[in-house]
């Protein structure tokens, strides 16, 4: 690896989102290459555009899209060229060129591939050009966050977390733990984003072969599926959205599938019985079958994916599905629990106390933006300039944040203070005034 995914002058800037939707290439796929935030070195590990070659990409802010690239000639004689052009799709569904750019011969080096867009779709594309070449883009945020505020004696600013997920590629990968994982009272859960859907299964999470459990899509309707009395058992679910993430759980108590999405309950089965045995390894991104070997790919981005020995509650479920409690963490029925945050190596961490690591096969990471939360940027007062730039001039931001932690607040009972005859409980906390307003500028008149 040759270095880290975003051009060395834009070091601090803030980075927006962007969706590959899809694309004509040769080489890594751009939707597991492009955005992993690792720069490739030279033609490994980078996506190659032939003959009316492109990439198809959506973004919903003002950006420029940068890409480290360039263009060669291969031994065979064939000359490359290193001409592209930026192209917009129209409300008719055609594309339009922008622009063009070129990429430099037998280099790898950071371009401004688009310049100033606006939200939108559009194509980085070939016609009778050969062989350019990206291993990484970089989409820079050209909109200012305008959310610097004063809270509790620190100035802040709300901002994205950005972390990793890993993209399963429908034909080939999966992540193998090494238990079977059945359970006869279980609850599954995992963060989905599908890329595609499909009209045969694509398993999420499953040991199923004749026994076992699994969640899964199909036509992108999510299931429950549980050998229970000898035969599947399915509970299915509404459609879920292309490249957004939802999360999936389904539980079985003995006598009730159901299943849930975004920590609400969609659909139930009533069936009594036990989840019937299995010897197929549990694995993500596919069916684990023992004895055909693994059918069923997904084709998405996975992330935090959790294995319980107990029915968990549509309240439990929908409390902990951003981030699990300190307590759940430890808990005796968390039996696997797969974060999938790695950036490099193979080995799945298992967060569980139980520590049974998985191995990834075919698998690529990415780069993804979760809810936001508030960064502290300093307890210096700032000027004027800053607050008139970068100041909040809306509340949007802090309805859409993370909360990770609430700190109780200490006080100090006074209820001595109560009156004779008056009954309850008076606390009080001594507030530093500097920290909220500045007490210079307030006058006292004594008359």
């Amino acid at each position: 690896m040759a270095g880290q995914g975003r051009p060395p002058h834009l070091k601090g800037e803030d980075e927006s989102n962007i969706i590959i939707l899809s694309s004509y290439h040769e080489g890594a796929d751009p939707k597991s290459i492009l955005l992993n935030g690792v720069v490739g070195d030279g033609l490994s590990n980078a996506t190659l555009l032939n003959i009316n070659g492109y990439i198809e990409f959506s973004c919903s802010e003002e950006i420029t899209l940068w890409a480290c690239g360039g263009y060669y000639s291969d031994s065979g004689g064939n000359s490359g060229t290193g001409k592209v052009f930026i192209q917009k799709k129209q409300n008719d569904g055609n594309f339009v060129n922008l622009k063009e750019s070129n990429c430099p011969l037998n280099a790898t080096v950071w371009l401004d591939m688009t310049g100033k867009i606006s939200a939108g779709t559009y194509r980085i594309a070939t016609s009778t050009s050969r062989y350019p070449v990206f291993s990484e883009f970089f989409a820079q945020k050209m909109i200012v966050n305008k959310s610097f505020i004063l809270h509790d004696g620190e100035y802040k600013k709300v901002s994205q977390r950005k972390d990793y997920s890993v993209f399963y590629n429908g034909t080939s990968s999966r992540m193998r733990t090494t238990k079977v994982h059945k359970y006869n009272v279980v609850t599954l859960e995992t963060w989905v984003k599908p890329y595609t859907f499909s009209s045969t299964n694509q398993d999420i999470m499953s040991n199923v072969e004749n026994g076992g459990h699994s969640i899964g899509l199909l036509n992108g309707i999510p299931y429950a599926r549980f050998y229970i009395n000898g035969a599947y058992r399915v509970c299915y679910g509404d459609m879920l959205p292309l490249n957004i993430w939802s999360h999936l759980a389904t539980t079985f108590d003995g006598n009730i599938i159901k299943l849930y999405v975004n920590g609400t309950k969609v659909s139930e089965l009533a069936y009594s019985g036990t989840v019937g045995s299995t010897s197929a390894i549990f694995s993500l991104g596919a069916n684990p079958a023992a004895t055909s070997g693994y059918i069923e790919y997904f084709n998405g981005e996975l992330k935090d994916s959790r294995i319980w020995s107990v029915a968990r509650t549509e309240l439990q479920i929908s409390k902990n599905m951003f981030q699990l409690s300190d307590i759940d963490s430890v808990s005796d029925n968390l039996m696997a629990w797969y974060p999938q945050s790695e950036n490099t190596g193979t080995v799945c961490k298992d967060k569980s106390q139980y520590v049974s690591d998985g191995t990834y096969y075919n698998t690529s990471f990415m780069i993804e933006y979760f809810p936001k939360k508030i960064l502290t940027v300093s307890n210096s007062l700032p000027n004027y300039i800053q607050f008139s730039e970068e100041g909040m001039d809306n509340l949007a931001p802090l309805f859409d944040r993370e909360l990770t932690r609430l700190d109780p607040l200490p006080m100090t009972d006074k209820s001595e203070n109560l009156d004779v005859g008056e009954t309850g409980k008076v606390f009080t906390k001594i507030i530093d005034l500097k920290k909220y307003i500045d007490t210079r500028s307030i006058r006292i008149e004594v008359r």
